[in-house]
C-alpha cells in the first residue's frame, strides 16, 4: 500500500513538471523584438545561429521538442534573458559586445549549445567549422563586420 502511494506521488510529480515545461513561453515577441532579422553579415554565421541557437535565444525560433518539456522548459525563458537575438539589433554598442564576448567563449568552451541539446536534437549541434565561423565572428577575426 505505502508502495502504491509513493509510485502514484512519483508519477503524479513527474506529470505535473511535465505539464509545467509544455506551458513554457508563448513565443510572442517581446517589446523591441526584431524576430527573424539577420545577425550576423555572414550568411553561413548567420546559417548557424538560426539552426542553433534561435531556438532559445530568439523569438522567431522553433524550440526543439525536448525544449518544450521539463526541466529544458524552465530554462529556455532564461537563456533569452542572458541573450535574446530579437533584439539584438536595439542593444547598446557595449552590451552588443559583451554579447559578442560571451559568444566567443561558450562556443569555444563548448558550452552553447548545451549537451544535453545537441544529444537530443542533432538540428542544435555546431560542426566544428561552424563552431569556429560563429567564434571568429564573435570576437572579432571574421573579417565582416558585427
Amino acid at each position: 500500500m505505502k508502495r502504491h502511494r509513493v509510485a502514484t506521488m512519483a508519477a503524479l510529480a513527474c506529470a505535473a513538471a511535465l505539464a509545467s515545461g509544455c506551458a513554457g513561453s508563448s513565443g510572442a515577441p517581446r517589446a523591441g523584438s526584431s524576430a527573424g532579422a539577420s545577425v550576423a553579415p555572414d550568411a553561413d554565421v548567420q546559417a548557424a545561429l538560426t539552426h542553433a541557437c534561435y531556438g532559445c535565444h530568439s523569438d522567431s525560433g522553433n524550440l526543439s521538442w525536448h525544449a518544450k518539456l521539463a526541466p529544458s522548459a524552465w530554462f529556455a525563458g532564461s537563456a533569452r534573458d542572458k541573450l535574446d537575438f530579437s533584439t539584438w539589433r536595439s542593444l547598446a554598442p557595449d552590451r552588443r559586445l559583451d554579447a559578442l564576448r560571451s559568444i566567443d567563449r561558450v562556443v569555444r568552451s563548448g558550452e552553447m549549445p548545451p549537451w544535453d541539446s545537441a544529444l537530443l536534437d542533432a538540428a542544435t549541434k555546431l560542426s566544428p567549422a561552424e563552431k569556429e565561423r560563429v567564434a571568429a565572428w564573435a570576437s572579432g577575426e571574421g573579417g565582416t563586420t558585427r
